[in-house]
């Protein structure tokens, strides 16, 4: 049987535990700020597929040896594409059209989440639309360029 781990089933485990928000006690030095974003997307051609989940993680690190110091805040949501779910993408993450009917990322939200992050991060596989699907897309509005991205 096919099985994938993909945003949504991850976070809906991960929303019952008590997760770590403090990985180091700060102690004076200069951090900056930071943010993990996944997304899921109806399909791997970026000129005619949508985002249909975000996930973001905003954190705190030190920029000299990498170290994480806590989480500030995260974000999940799911957003109607506007466009029917193909069956492969529902497969594959598990989003149904049901899930998603009527529903839209906070895009005010999501910039406000951003705002003076200095290390994008997105976790990539082969064949990821992540990059492609958040360069357009945050922080300026979904249009234009996006951020500089570290790509891990």
């Amino acid at each position: 049987m096919h099985r994938s781990w993909n945003l949504t089933r991850i976070t809906g485990s991960l929303s019952r535990l008590a997760l770590r928000t403090q990985f180091a006690a700060p102690d004076g030095r200069p951090l900056l700020k930071g943010v993990i974003v996944d997304t899921e997307t109806t399909g791997l051609d970026q000129a005619t597929d949508k985002i249909m989940e975000i996930g973001l993680v905003v954190f705190e690190f030190d920029p000299v040896t990498g170290q994480a110091f806590r989480i500030l805040e995260t974000y999940n949501c799911l957003e109607d594409p506007d466009i029917p779910i193909p069956p492969e993408a529902t497969e594959f993450t598990g989003i149904t059209n049901e899930r998603v009917a009527g529903k839209r990322i906070d895009d005010a939200k999501v910039g406000a989440l951003v705002k003076d992050v200095q290390l994008w991060t997105l976790p990539t596989m082969p064949g990821s639309t992540d990059i492609a699907a958040v360069g357009g897309d945050i922080p300026n509005g979904r249009s234009g360029r996006g951020p500089e991205i570290d790509r891990c």
